[in-house]
């Protein structure tokens, strides 16, 4: 097999029994992880609705309903904020994780995890987190594929428009005119004859300046065309945006990367920073401003560390090519990554803007906030339109089996008639962390957080009943 072919290989295969078992432990945790996230949005959700309305979310939203048909503050909540409310019950509908429970002599538990069920709600980190990886393998195979950074030059490029006073063409959500103005963009002859192909996505944030409203902007990867200059290409895009949108500034940038050092984290550089100045007073009573400096991960441009592996005459060939698809497959995940990040969303970086949420998804529903251009708008296998929830039910669930069951404790394969499958949600259990000797294992053994479904039964007819009993139309009767 080629190293083309063991690039191209299923992700699990050729990895050993342990291999396999501290993968499954690694996702395990990282499901647990953003299960937190999910529950740390609840919480916030109905502390803004108890805080701002005085009122207690019911466990179950048609209880809500009910009391709405009654209450005047209930209904004024619906009609405020209604897709809070049903964020707040569909991320409740989701979460738990299916896989065989096993134990050892010594009475220990642990799962090995062959399902976790989750919705395609934009807002479900765990959804996001998968959504991530799936695209990352389709970027990874179709650059297995193309070597299309061989031919053609990728950039990161960020489009804004100006927003003073919170509004922009009249609009204060203008993402239906951003991407026209985009759309004309693409039309034009300057675009044609230097992009191949590219992808671009939405992202809307709040304004550092609350008087500015939404920020709402462009990311998009671009392939560049042999013999493209980017100096020439910026000061074309440049003319045509500052015409389209009266947009003075716009950014592109040759893609990159961070990378972590042996300690495991990632690489620092110190930066000037000319937004925040400090000031000193002189001794004759006048002051001067000066930048001061900031720690900031630092950008492994891929061209730059694409010219030091082909220059390193210790690497063979077959290391020479990993190492630079690994880099470009990096660098395109760092400019696509904002399609599935919703820590833009945040004040803060932990506590959720509400009110902005409301208002993306109110004006994002049945949208595409991402899509195709070029080259690639015909190739089948970059359509992520299935990953998109626009065209589906924000409850749709969503669970990928996982038929291969390693026994934890023995390392060794179990067969299906030995299988005992449990469900749980993966946050009630607790693991170790990355940097433990045994990173990710189970350290809690409370055998009450499992709840026994079957035993001997492929994982897939178990998912199948689970989806039947816990979707199973409901008549729900209203009181007069």
């Amino acid at each position: 097999m080629t190293s083309e072919q063991l690039l191209k290989a299923k992700h699990l295969d050729g990895r050993t029994n342990q291999e396999k078992i501290q993968l499954n432990r690694k996702y395990s945790a990282k499901l647990s992880y953003h299960r937190h996230k999910t529950n740390e949005i609840r919480e916030q959700i109905a502390e803004f609705i108890e805080t701002n309305f005085e009122i207690v979310l019911p466990a179950h939203r048609a209880t809500f309903l009910k009391i709405a048909q009654k209450s005047e503050i209930h209904n004024t909540v619906i009609e405020m904020f209604p897709n809070l409310i049903k964020t707040y019950y569909t991320l409740a509908n989701f979460g738990e994780s299916v896989g065989a429970l096993f134990t050892d002599d010594k009475g220990r538990y642990e799962t090995f995890t062959q399902a976790h069920i989750f919705s395609k709600h934009r807002l479900d980190p765990v959804w996001n987190y998968r959504k991530s990886n799936i695209i990352r393998n389709i970027y990874r195979n179709y650059l297995i594929d193309t070597k299309i950074y061989e031919k053609y030059n990728p950039v990161h490029i960020t489009l804004t428009v100006p927003h003073s006073g919170g509004t922009w063409n009249g609009q204060k959500f203008y993402a239906k005119e951003l991407l026209n103005a985009f759309r004309e963009v693409r039309r034009s002859c300057g675009w044609k004859s230097n992009v191949y192909a590219g992808e671009y996505g939405i992202e809307v944030k709040s304004s550092p300046n609350k008087e500015n409203g939404l920020h709402i902007h462009i990311h998009s990867l671009a392939f560049l065309k042999p013999g493209t200059s980017i100096k020439n290409f910026i000061k074309w895009l440049s003319d045509k945006w500052l015409f389209l949108t009266d947009a003075s500034q716009i950014h592109v940038e040759k893609i990159y990367f961070y990378e972590k050092g042996e300690n495991g984290k990632y690489i620092t550089e110190l930066k000037q920073n000319n937004r925040d100045l400090e000031t000193f007073e002189q001794p004759d009573g006048t002051y001067t401003s000066e930048a001061n400096f900031i720690e900031v991960r630092k950008k492994i441009y891929v061209d730059k560390f694409k010219r030091e592996v082909m220059s390193d005459i210790s690497l063979s060939s077959d290391e020479k090519e990993k190492k630079i698809l690994n880099a470009y497959l990096y660098g395109i995940l760092e400019t696509i990554k904002y399609h599935f990040k919703t820590e833009s969303l945040t004040l803060d970086g932990r506590n959720y803007d509400l009110p902005l949420i409301e208002e993306v998804l109110s004006n994002t529903k049945g949208k595409r906030l991402y899509s195709r251009f070029g080259e690639f708008y015909n190739v089948p296998e970059l359509s992520f339109n299935r990953l998109d929830d626009s065209s589906t039910s924000e409850e749709e669930i969503t669970a990928e089996a996982n038929e291969e069951v390693i026994n934890p404790f023995t390392g060794e394969l179990e067969p299906i008639e030995k299988l005992v499958t449990v469900i749980f949600y993966p946050e009630r259990q607790k693991r170790t962390g990355k940097d433990d000797i045994s990173p990710y294992r189970l350290i809690n053994n409370k055998q009450d957080i499992y709840q026994e479904l079957a035993r001997g039964k492929p994982i897939k007819d178990v998912l199948s009943e689970i989806i039947k009993r816990k979707f199973k139309p409901k008549k729900i009767c209203i009181d007069d």
